[in-house]
């Protein structure tokens, strides 16, 4: 029936995901480990986005 497929398929698309958040989760710590220093270098990203929500 193809029942094994689909559990394969899906298997695998659950690593692939648990591999992209981990990868986030990793260079969020590590953004944050940075410390505010780099933060003053470079502008936040969710700024630009907030802003103009904030404003109206």
């Amino acid at each position: 029936m193809g029942g094994k497929k689909m559990n394969q398929y899906l298997k695998s698309k659950e690593q692939a995901v648990r591999k992209k958040i981990g990868k986030i989760i990793k260079t969020n710590l590590k953004q944050l480990s940075a410390g505010e220093e780099e933060d003053e270098k470079r502008p936040p990203k969710l700024t630009p986005n907030l802003a103009p929500k904030a404003t109206f």
